[in-house]
């Protein structure tokens, strides 16, 4: 069961990325989109493929806040566990190589990280990127009209989902430790054994307590902060590509741009998020004013290509040396035979 959702969701990744695709394409005039790169200046791509660079940076910066709850991580190897999840996004569908190998590897390089722990702060920085998109969204409606149709909807929908997710995802994990640790023991001895019941508590526990991070107000604030900074360079990476079209990506027209990325982001995506960038890239041009179809699907076309330059290189250049075994984490291990004496 668990290897079928694990296809479906690779299913579905593929599915909306080629309509995505579909969707970008079917209005472009190919002649007129070979033009305009044609008449592309690409130095501006060396700037953006560095600003891009500090954009991974910083956000390896937000993951080592987040984990300092639980162990003081070295930055490098932050940013490299990081770095070799977003290269396995590149080759997995539906973001399933980050959410997988991302806490892995940093649960095999630094032990005193259990992998249940660093999960959760994957996804809890995953929400923190989610409230400022949301935010963006609103902030955007604010400057544009907004078309009524699915893709307004939809940016709707993500900008209220992102809010009512940070606040339940704080509300739910806020309160964890030895009584939640208790409870679930608990509950999960009703159907199975106490030895089992205890790892998977203990395992419940520690990713309830990666996301309770979210809940410290002082680590909420500045882990925010790092996240809104990291959309800043963002913005001055995408700006650089635009200057590549002959486009001034300006200070309203970077909201939007950022804001429908962030849709493209959070929806299942295949491999390297083709079709997702595309897509809303080329959305984003039109509804802002910044040229039509095929200067917005040109653009997209060199995102695209400069995220998956950065990333995979990033990756690489990340693999030496890192561990791809984790030991057993010592707690569980003792929790285990704990109980299977008493058993």
């Amino acid at each position: 069961m668990k290897g079928a959702g694990k296809y479906l969701q690779v299913l579905v990744g593929l599915v909306v990325g080629v309509g995505l695709a579909w969707f970008a394409t079917m209005n472009v005039n190919w002649d007129r989109v070979g033009q305009v790169l044609k008449d592309a200046d690409y130095r501006w791509l060396a700037g953006s493929v560095l600003v891009l660079f500090l954009h991974y940076g910083v956000k390896a910066w937000r993951w080592r806040i987040l984990l300092d709850h639980k162990a003081a991580v070295p930055y490098g190897l932050v940013f490299r566990t990081m770095a070799v999840g977003f290269l396995m996004n590149n080759l997995i569908p539906a973001r399933l190589g980050e959410l997988s190998s991302r806490p892995y590897l940093l649960a095999a390089n630094a032990p005193k990280v259990p992998f249940s722990f660093a999960l959760a702060t994957v996804l809890g920085a995953k929400v923190l990127d989610l409230l400022i998109v949301g935010s963006l969204l609103l902030v955007s409606a604010a400057f544009y009209t907004i078309p009524d149709d699915w893709t307004g909807t939809a940016m709707w929908v993500v900008g209220g989902a992102a809010f009512l997710g940070v606040i339940g995802g704080i509300a739910a994990f806020k309160g964890s430790g030895e009584a939640f640790e208790t409870r679930m023991r608990g509950l999960f001895s009703w159907f199975l054994s106490p030895a089992a019941a205890g790892k998977l508590s203990a395992q419940m526990t520690r990713f309830s307590e990666g996301m309770a991070v979210l809940g410290d107000v002082r680590t909420f604030i500045k882990s925010l902060s790092v996240t809104l900074f990291s959309f800043v360079v963002l913005w001055a990476a995408i700006a650089c590509t635009a200057k590549a079209l002959h486009l001034s990506l300006g200070l309203t027209d970077g909201i939007m741009v950022l804001a429908l990325m962030g849709v493209g982001f959070a929806l299942p995506a295949p491999p390297t998020y083709a079709g997702n960038i595309h897509y809303f890239v080329t959305r984003a041009v039109v509804l802002t004013g910044l040229g039509g179809e095929d200067v917005g699907f040109s653009l997209g076309v060199l995102v695209h290509a400069v995220e998956v330059v950065v990333m995979c290189g990033q990756g690489l250049v990340s693999l030496p040396g890192l561990k791809w075994k984790a030991e057993d984490d010592p707690s569980t291990a003792a929790e285990t035979e704990s109980d299977s004496e008493s058993d």
